[in-house]
């Protein structure tokens, strides 16, 4: 738990829940979203492979980068209210992953 705050501790240490706290992926994997004066945060829980990653119903709320906390920014595009983000392959978190919407 300690080496996952240790990257992601961004996403809860001062935030707040977002407009709705939960969420979900296409493909099931549940999302919780955070926020603060910086960014919003969108914590997916499960083991994730490489490739797209659809993150369902964002809203319309603007967003100019989406990072990877532990990696770095990652490509992105929207697709209405939905965000489609490509993971890189060396995913070494096994556990939950968070992205920063900005």
């Amino acid at each position: 738990m300690g080496e996952w705050l240790a990257v992601n501790g961004e996403a809860i240490y001062g935030t707040r829940p977002w407009v709705r706290a939960e969420g979900e992926t296409d493909s099931g994997h549940p999302v919780r979203f955070t926020q603060d004066e910086n960014g919003r945060f969108a914590v997916i829980f499960g083991d994730l492979t490489s490739g797209s990653l659809r993150l369902l119903d964002v809203g319309p709320e603007t967003i100019n980068s989406v990072e990877l906390l532990g990696h770095g920014s990652v490509p992105w595009q929207r697709d209405g209210p939905d965000l489609i983000v490509e993971l890189p392959e060396d995913n070494s978190l096994k556990v939950a992953y968070t992205l920063v919407l900005r």
